[in-house]
């Protein structure tokens, strides 16, 4: 953990220690009519990475808008159109060059064309004053998100409840403002299990359904995000079986001060504490018993947005550690031993529609033999248009756990 913790730290300053000067930029085009804005007034370099002013918009529940509003002056106050966006991926992943030594490649350099990889159609916005939602279709136990805001300005502390089900985007999905990997849906790169240690290793962040009621604080100077959650669909022959009492807690404290003119610099920590209860189905329709998984998992991350020589800088990084579950789960730890997990990420704008990207991940999985493995990932962006992206991205993988290919990955995305 030492090890690991030092190659974070050592990495972290490094890169933030040669930052010096600013570029200010989840919003999809539903959002970006309801605000009479462009895309990019929300991003940062590319979606769907938030800047400062995004990051504010989603704190205020979806709930702020610039259209003219219908209202009768007491309890009505809505939008005069139903805010919708279409969100499509076509993606190209290869696998190539695991070593010989293993007798086998896993991936046997084979492509794989996806068209479409991804689509989903997203309803949301202002429901009322001081009130949003978000509703991403199909929605079903697997897919989509349902979220609810409430978000109230306090004399400028913004604060509220938000109660979500998610498909993929766990517990952290129910209010978070970065783009550290703490959300599946906000990941700076498509491979997010070879550039993510909040991902890859499992926990609140990684890819997994949930649901849960959450209270929420943030301002200018921090964050803050403490719920109750549990997974929200089956596992293995699983069902869920879970009241208030049998949820987990999830927490996330970010505090955003400031370091220097141009410079937004965010340092926090994520995690989840306690046990969920499941009910073991002997039948479709009945249950037979219930247990409980341990959710148990800690991290703690950055963030810097700045400028250098007028081209615009994101750097990362993460640490996290999770307590091993023999129950293993997608949602959560894959294995019976506590892992470890380390990430820097950066990117760097060329232009106002290109750049180029790079991630370090190393993970330890806990066993007692062949234990680390870690990627490097080279990649680059181009943005047709705000709301239509190219990407490009290669991991390369090493060490004795390694059982991943290096990875081609060629992503086209566009939203309406």
């Amino acid at each position: 953990m030492k090890k690991f913790l030092t190659m974070f730290l050592i990495a972290a300053v490094a890169l933030v220690s040669g930052l010096f000067a600013p570029k200010s930029a989840e919003a999809i085009p539903a959002f970006a009519r309801q605000m009479q804005v462009p895309c990019f007034s929300c991003h940062y370099q590319y979606i769907p990475k938030l800047n400062a002013f995004g990051r504010e918009f989603l704190l205020g529940g979806y709930s702020q808008a610039a259209q003219e509003l219908i209202s009768d002056g007491e309890h009505l106050s809505i939008p005069p159109v139903l805010n919708a966006a279409f969100v499509a991926k076509f993606r190209y992943w290869q696998d190539t060059n695991y070593p010989a030594s293993t007798g086998a490649k896993i991936g046997k350099e084979r492509g794989v064309l996806r068209l479409p990889d991804e689509a989903s159609l997203l309803v949301g916005g202002r429901v009322g004053e001081n009130m949003g939602a978000l509703v991403e279709f199909p929605m079903d136990a697997t897919s989509g998100t349902q979220k609810f805001v409430y978000s109230k300005d306090f004399g400028g502390v913004r604060g509220g409840l938000t109660a979500y089900g998610t498909g993929g985007g766990n517990a952290a999905n129910s209010m978070e403002l970065f783009n550290t990997g703490a959300v599946t849906t906000r990941k700076q790169f498509e491979n997010r299990n070879a550039t993510s240690a909040l991902q890859a290793t499992g926990g609140p962040s990684a890819e997994g359904a949930a649901s849960g009621i959450h209270v929420f604080a943030g301002s200018d100077l921090f964050f803050a995000n403490l719920g109750l959650w549990g997974p929200a669909k089956a596992i293995g022959s699983d069902t869920i079986d879970t009241g208030l009492g049998g949820l987990s807690t999830y927490y996330r404290l970010a505090v955003t001060p400031k370091v220097a003119d141009g410079v937004d610099l965010m340092v926090g920590i994520i995690g989840a504490a306690g046990k969920t209860t499941l009910g073991v189905a002997s039948t479709a329709t009945a249950l037979a018993t219930t247990k409980d998984i341990k959710t148990d998992s800690m991290a703690i991350d950055f963030q810097v947005q700045t400028e250098v020589a007028g081209m615009s800088l994101e750097v990362t990084g993460a640490y996290i550690t999770v307590k091993g579950e023999s129950d293993a789960n997608a949602a959560w730890n894959t294995g019976s031993n506590d892992q470890k997990g380390m990430d820097v990420k950066a990117s760097l704008g060329l232009s106002k529609s290109a750049g180029v990207k790079f991630a370090y991940l190393a993970l330890d999985s806990g066993a007692a033999t062949a234990n680390t493995k870690s990627a490097f990932t080279l990649g680059g962006w181009y943005d047709l248009a705000q709301n239509v992206g190219l990407h490009l991205e290669y991991s390369m993988w090493s060490g004795d756990a390694r059982t991943q290919d290096n990875n081609l990955v060629l992503l086209f995305e566009f939203a309406f």
